[in-house]
């Protein structure tokens, strides 16, 4: 992600509802960062996991590009951006993904080390 870029995907912003003029949505952001492994479970085949997170939680959810890391790691960005229940329900969704399939095989790795 460009730095200007992700500034503007994330910067807290009120935007109008279309059902009621009179209700305002705040629109809020979080940022983390991921394993490029993790990013590719989170993306799916030809990002179907990933548009299926975004249709379940109503949340836009996106990762920097692949060989795009956080400065100093080898580790992606991933933005979740939406109200502050669409964030909650897409990070519960990825962490729930990476919990059964990245994690075991961490595990199994780091077994494999001893």
């Amino acid at each position: 992600m460009e730095n200007s870029e992700s500034n503007a995907i994330c910067s807290p912003s009120r935007v109008v509802s279309t059902s009621n003029e009179n209700e305002e949505k705040q629109t809020s952001c979080i940022r983390f960062l991921i394993s490029n492994a993790a990013a590719g479970s989170v993306i799916g085949k030809g990002g179907s996991t990933i548009s299926e997170f975004q249709t379940q939680t109503g949340a836009r959810i996106q990762l920097s590009r692949n060989h795009e890391y956080f400065p100093g790691t080898n580790d992606r960005v991933i933005a979740l951006t939406g109200s502050v229940d669409e964030i909650l329900r897409a990070f519960n969704c990825i962490f729930t993904k990476l919990y059964s399939e990245v994690l075991p095989q961490f595990s199994q790795e780091k077994s494999l080390d001893l």
